[in-house]
């Protein structure tokens, strides 16, 4: 009996024994895939505020902090963008369920669908939980529906909606808007994808990744502060010729500060690509995880405004947030 204890005390011994359960990969198990959300199981990339290091979290345990000395080398099987307007501040209650949703959001679609010359995105205006705040026509809905008529939501085209529009931050929430030149609706970026390790240099200095296909994925919400990195990302690929799932990033945390208020922006270096025998699995995983974004519209909640920071503290709106927007690749 002690012999049979003793093996789970081998790594190895319970590494094999693990992968022996795994084998059991039948109909049950893919019962169970359909019902989950894979990101409820996926740590969460978190910046840091107060230094240059970004937290994996999970059911708020961080499970690992990246930073210099460790760096958080990144593989994008997916890349998203959003948008979300939320709730001007002071208005509405903690206690309210429908109070902590957006008042307009849009779904997770591909990057470059709210280019500036051509935006496709739609948003759905959530009318029956907000009818005490202006309509995205600017009226209010008493105007615009008999009492009794209000819709549960509406869509909105982003191109034409004036909370999509710069400077509108000051009409809709002035706590915020101040005389900034904001836009009310924020926007925001996902990236999904793994952890990886460099292998190898080859000829070049070009630097080689792996990671394992069967450890579980990460992702980050992108806020609006931080879109730049994520444009970066998408110069360094097109400008290489090489899709974003084969590109290595090193992904680090800048820490701000203005006045009293303090948030992290993400900053990126291309870093190299991943090995050769795992260009297969990229494209397998990306096209996966495309499909169950964007048109299963299976994504973690937006949560909060893009344009906070993870404790809700108010990002300040500037005139530079026009170079956040003005392009998008």
């Amino acid at each position: 009996m002690s012999d049979e204890v003793s093996i789970y005390n081998d790594p190895n011994a319970a590494t094999q024994y693990l992968e022996t359960l795994k084998q059991g990969g039948d109909q049950e198990l893919a019962e169970l895939r359909e019902e989950s959300n894979p990101f409820q199981v996926m740590p969460k990339l978190v910046l840091s505020k107060e230094t240059k290091e970004i937290r994996a979290v999970h059911n708020d345990e961080t499970l690992h902090t990246f930073s210099g000395r460790e760096p958080l080398y990144f593989v994008a099987m997916l890349i998203g963008e959003h948008r979300a307007l939320w709730r001007p501040e002071g208005i509405g209650s903690e206690e309210q369920q429908e109070d902590k949703f957006p008042v307009c959001s849009t779904a997770r679609v591909p990057i470059g669908t709210f280019r500036r010359e051509r935006d496709r995105g739609v948003g759905t205006w959530m009318v029956a939980n907000n009818r005490d705040l202006l309509g995205p026509n600017g009226q209010w809905y008493d105007d615009d529906y008999e009492e009794g008529s209000w819709p549960e939501n509406i869509s909105v085209n982003c191109s034409t909606c004036p909370m999509n529009q710069f400077k509108s931050m000051r009409e809709w929430d002035q706590n915020r808007g101040g005389e900034g030149r904001g836009k009310a609706c924020g926007e925001g970026r996902l990236i999904v994808g793994y952890i990886c390790r460099p292998v190898a240099e080859v000829e070049g200095g070009i630097r080689i990744f792996d990671f394992n296909p069967d450890s579980t994925m990460v992702f980050m919400n992108i806020p609006s502060t931080s879109i730049k990195a994520i444009k970066g990302m998408g110069n360094a690929c097109v400008a290489r010729q090489v899709p974003a799932r084969y590109s290595v990033f090193n992904l680090g945390c800048a820490p701000q500060k203005s006045g009293q208020m303090k948030w992290g922006v993400l900053t990126q270096e291309h870093a190299g690509f991943v090995a050769p025998d795992l260009v297969k699995v990229c494209d397998e995983v990306s096209e996966g995880m495309r499909d169950l974004v964007f048109v299963s519209q299976t994504a973690p909640d937006i949560g909060e405004s893009s344009q906070v920071s993870e404790d809700k503290e108010i990002v300040p709106l500037n005139d530079a947030d026009d170079d956040v927007f003005a392009d998008q690749f």
